[in-house]
């Protein structure tokens, strides 16, 4: 679940890097990748939709 830090959602890398470590599941450099950039995106979006 992403979290909320008081001023608007966080980015998902704590979320990301925990879920590996607990799944023992490894996602490559690619994917990673495009993970962090549709959640930028997203992020990006709710930055704008708030202040509208």
């Amino acid at each position: 679940m992403r979290q909320n830090n008081g001023m608007g959602v966080s980015p998902l890398s704590t979320e990301i890097l925990t879920w590996q470590s607990l799944s023992h599941i490894e996602l490559n450099p690619y994917e990673l990748d495009v993970i962090w950039s549709l959640d930028s995106m997203y992020l990006e979006h709710q930055s704008k939709k708030a202040t509208t």
